[in-house]
Formats: C-alpha cells, sequence, structure tokens
C-alpha cells in the first residue's frame, strides 16, 4: 500500500493527522493503529508530511489528486495545547464533534 492511500484509508477511519513539519502527531481511535499499520506510517513518513505540506488528498483509484483546504484546530487536552491539522474536508462541527468524542472531559478547549 502506497503513502497516500494509507494516509487517506486511515482518516476515513476517523485518524486525524497533525504536523509541526517534522512531528507527525497521530490521534486514531483505540485499537485502529496495529504494528503492522505502525511500521507503515514510519516507513511512509516523508510522504505523508509531505502531503499534509501540499494539502493534497488523493480522489481515488485512476483520478487526480486535488487541492482542498487545509483547516487548523488549537485544542487544550489535559491543559496541554495541540495543533491539529485538519485536511479531511469535514465541517467545523464535524471536528468538534469528534475533538468530543476522542478527549471527553479531558478537552479543555478547541478552537
Amino acid at each position: 500500500m502506497n503513502a497516500l492511500t494509507l494516509f487517506n484509508d486511515l482518516r476515513r477511519q476517523g485518524v486525524v493527522f497533525s504536523t509541526d513539519g517534522v512531528v507527525l502527531q497521530i490521534t486514531a481511535p483505540k485499537g485502529l493503529i496495529t504494528d503492522q499499520i505502525k511500521a507503515q506510517l514510519t516507513q511512509s513518513k516523508p510522504e505523508i508530511l509531505k502531503a499534509l505540506a501540499l494539502q493534497l488528498v488523493h480522489s481515488g483509484p485512476g483520478k487526480p489528486s486535488k487541492r482542498i483546504e487545509r483547516k487548523t484546530y488549537k485544542i487544550t487536552v489535559r491543559g496541554k495545547p495541540i495543533t491539529v491539522l485538519d485536511a479531511s474536508g469535514r465541517s467545523h462541527e464535524e471536528m468538534m464533534k469528534y475533538f468530543k468524542n476522542k478527549f471527553g472531559d479531558a478537552l479543555n478547549n478547541a478552537v
């Protein structure tokens, strides 16, 4: 599986990727990231960082990639600030619901 396919498949399953350009942070539903997927992510990290930086999302087999709007959310979880880069195309309301479901009472703030 190539890096963009892995990236997009995981995003469709609720994984949120964020980066500062060097560190790749992944927030995933519990139990989704297996050891095999971790190994694939480690191997694919440069391509995933590039995809995040270029804001590219693959449209599907045989279709060209398209540029979409990248949204940045600043959240606070257990007092720690986190910047989340979302290129999934989800609405603001969907992302707020995702954060609330993911972090529950640990979520202090989301903007």
